[in-house]
């Protein structure tokens, strides 16, 4: 199992493609992991690019370690910037969902040579609501204390999921709440908290001047679609793809959508860049 040593933890990542092409990064959303890219870095490694996917710290096979700074976007932009310097990755597009999407904006502000491209899924550049901040921290505490009590296994769906998604891909949930077991409970409030108390970066927003596509399921509850616009205003030049059937998970509840968003959109950057003639 690939395991890279950074910031005094291990993270988990998979790679595949060429190891010759362009890089294209995916960074999972909160309490899920590099599955929900299964689709997409399937597809990307098919067409010559170089894929990497890796579990953020506590999550997924990652270890977890380090105190609650760690868990912080800050901390996690600076585990990614490790990450990919232990991979020996200079330019890379990078594929976050929600969170994956939320450190990405700290590392560009930090890091922006390091960019080609942004692809934001589900994701804002806000603080979170303060009216969700006290329901979502409770939920961390009572998976810390209690584990997957039934209760939480039932609501989390909600969060994720579009309801055509809980209607009609029943298989699909049930393998997630099967996930959401396994999460390690002794860090839970901190991998949650650092989510859910970050800061907005809204006013750094128009500053990124790389090519970016905006993916939003169009039934996202957690992250909603005015986010997405408002992303899609600030950022000059990008492009906004809305998923229908689809919540705060698109990769994983219209996987062929999401895929073909991303695959175009590459694809147009790749062409760009080649030499005429």
């Amino acid at each position: 199992m690939p395991l890279a040593e950074v910031n005094g933890t291990r993270l988990y990542y998979e790679e595949s493609g060429d190891p010759n092409g362009e890089v294209v990064i995916f960074s999972h959303g909160l309490l899920m992991s590099l599955e929900m890219f299964a689709a997409q870095t399937a597809a990307l490694a098919a067409r010559g690019y170089r894929v990497i996917a890796f579990d953020w710290r506590g999550q997924g096979h990652s270890e977890a370690g380090g105190d609650e700074t760690a868990y912080g976007m800050d901390g996690l932009a600076e585990d990614a910037w490790q990450l990919l310097r232990a991979l020996g990755v200079t330019s890379c597009h990078w594929a976050g969902l929600s969170m994956g999407g939320m450190v990405a904006f700290r590392l560009f502000f930090a890091q922006p040579a390091l960019f080609r491209s942004l692809i934001l899924l589900d994701t804002s550049a806000d603080a979170e609501l303060p009216e969700r901040v006290a329901r979502y921290e409770q939920m961390g505490i009572t998976y810390q204390q209690m584990g997957p009590v039934e209760p939480l296994m039932q609501a989390l769906p909600h969060i994720f999921f579009s309801p055509a998604t809980i209607a009609n891909q029943p298989e699909l949930v049930a393998r997630w709440v099967e996930h959401w077991k396994t999460l390690r409970r002794d860090v839970m409030p901190w991998v949650e908290g650092g989510v859910d108390r970050r800061s907005s970066v809204v006013d750094r927003v128009a500053g990124i001047t790389v090519p970016t596509l905006i993916i939003v399921g169009r039934d996202d509850a957690a992250t909603p679609l005015p986010r997405s616009e408002q992303l899609h205003e600030l950022i000059a030049g990008s492009r906004l793809v809305v998923i229908p059937d689809a919540g705060h998970s698109s990769s994983v509840e219209q996987p062929e959508a999401v895929t073909a968003a991303i695959v175009a959109f590459l694809d147009e950057l790749r062409a760009a860049s080649q030499p005429v003639g």
